[in-house]
């Protein structure tokens, strides 16, 4: 199933950039990609896989153009799952896989997700919000390895990441 991109979702996530970029238009620039030419925001069934508890256990980005690339990351997410889901296999002729993760964290209460895509002129930038408990949050003591996957639509070029850190207070 292809994910369908509602004209409200990448208008909302054009107005929710350029808000948090100090009123630069949303057809702005970046130094290293040169002029934004779309907005990708991930509906939710553009989610690949959303695990806190995956077999990753390094922090790492990554984007995937290749279908023979894709089932050794989707065994590496789900690798704590016993038996692992079946397969969700992008179309890789029209769509990547985008996959963000924390790396291992000594509680629960970390999240990641991966907020747009971007197409510009010479690649594409990934928005990555990445979520820390705050000191007063009561989390659980496990071991947690969170990570985000979603597909979106094929870009050329390099790739940069854009994060950013939220504190969440309990």
């Amino acid at each position: 199933m292809r994910p369908k991109i509602a004209a409200g979702a990448v208008v909302l996530g054009l107005a929710t950039m350029s808000a948090g970029c100090g009123n630069k238009p949303a057809t702005g620039s970046d130094p290293d990609a040169g002029a934004r030419l779309s907005v990708y925001v991930p509906a939710q069934d553009a989610t690949l896989a959303k695990e806190f508890n995956s077999g990753i256990t390094a922090r790492e980005r990554v984007v995937i153009s290749e279908a023979s690339e894709w089932p050794a990351t989707w065994s590496r997410i789900h690798e704590a799952q016993q038996p692992p889901p079946v397969i969700v296999q992008p179309d890789f002729a029209t769509e990547m896989a985008v996959v963000a993760a924390m790396g291992e964290k000594a509680s629960g209460g970390f999240d990641i997700s991966i907020d747009s895509v971007t197409r510009h002129e010479r690649g594409s930038i990934v928005y990555v919000t990445e979520k820390i408990p705050g000191p007063s949050c009561m989390t659980t003591g496990a071991l947690t390895q969170p990570v985000h996957a979603v597909r979106a639509p094929r870009t050329d070029g390099d790739t940069w990441w854009r994060e950013r850190t939220l504190t969440v207070n309990c």
